[in-house]
């Protein structure tokens, strides 16, 4: 199970690689408020991991995570809207032009608008992490809950008296019919 939270942690660090670039390409604060939450995220997918934990903790922490990251995404979703604004705005009437030129015909005529557009290109690539990283939440979350029904499953096996038994086999055995004699 740590490998998962490992793969989860390395999907985080690709998130913060993606905004600290981002970082470098648009206002040196404006990643600020996203780079906080990530670490924020890391530092409660390592409290969920930690081996000690309950299932009930592990499971209220990674709910933690899957919030704290819900909250991230909308806060990406806002910049990524801000970004397409400012593209949209800095070509006005141009934008067709320059979106039928090549890349590098955009980025010697038109610079800003392609760094906008690269940024754009980034924000959109952060959010496809986020996705990701919500899904791995997903599946730890999952796997503790089979952890934790297989080891209830395992605890209550109690042979029954053969008075009780049915031969009937509730996992592989079709419901019985309402209507059989």
């Amino acid at each position: 199970m740590t490998t998962d939270y490992a793969a989860v942690q390395q999907q985080i660090q690709s998130a913060v690689h993606l905004l600290t670039d981002l970082q470098t390409r648009l206002a040196p604060s404006a990643m600020n408020a996203g780079l906080a939450a990530l670490e924020e995220l890391s530092a409660q997918l390592e409290q969920a991991s930690g081996g000690q934990a309950s299932p009930d903790a592990q499971r209220a922490a990674l709910a933690q995570c899957q919030q704290r990251l819900r909250d991230l995404s909308d806060w990406l979703d806002r910049k990524k809207t801000e970004v397409a604004e400012a593209y949209r705005q800095s070509l006005g009437a141009e934008k067709d032009t320059f979106e039928a030129m090549q890349a590098q015909e955009q980025e010697q005529l038109h610079p800003i608008p392609y760094r906008i557009r690269q940024s754009f290109g980034l924000v959109s690539a952060a959010g496809d992490v986020l996705v990701s990283i919500g899904s791995g939440l997903q599946d730890l979350s999952g796997s503790i809950e089979r952890q934790t029904l297989n080891t209830l499953e395992q605890s209550a096996q109690v042979e029954s008296p053969a008075s009780l038994q049915t031969g009937f086999d509730s996992d592989t055995d079709p419901a019985p019919s309402p209507y059989s004699p």
